[in-house]
């Protein structure tokens, strides 16, 4: 099956904003499509990461505003925000200007 969007088309930025679980606010854009409000997250009692899509809880269930329903995408997605997000920890201390955005055409997959 042929790939509709590659990933390296996908520019994404990371905002470092430690609130509870949430470690970074996330943007990714897409040619003239940017899309908000994604997170990068970390459960209390796990050192995992993972990418929370845009969501709002009205009421008592989560309901995901922007989804990707290509898994592999996704997946792809999320790694690549990751790295990039571990990538901005390493360089916070640096007071490096190019920390703020990182080419994600220029990190290996």
């Amino acid at each position: 099956m042929e790939k509709l969007l590659d990933i390296e088309d996908f520019e994404i930025t990371i905002k470092i904003n430690s609130k509870g679980s949430m470690r970074a606010q996330v943007g990714i854009t897409y040619g003239p499509i940017r899309i908000n409000g994604y997170r990068i997250m970390q459960p209390a009692d796990d050192d995992n990461l993972f990418l929370q899509a845009p969501s709002i809880k009205p009421r008592d269930k989560w309901i995901i505003l922007v989804r990707i329903n290509d898994p592999e995408l996704w997946k792809d997605l999320e790694e690549k925000a990751i790295l990039l997000y571990n990538q901005k920890i390493k360089l916070q201390g640096n007071d490096n200007e190019e920390a703020e955005r990182v080419d994600p055409r220029e990190i290996p997959m």
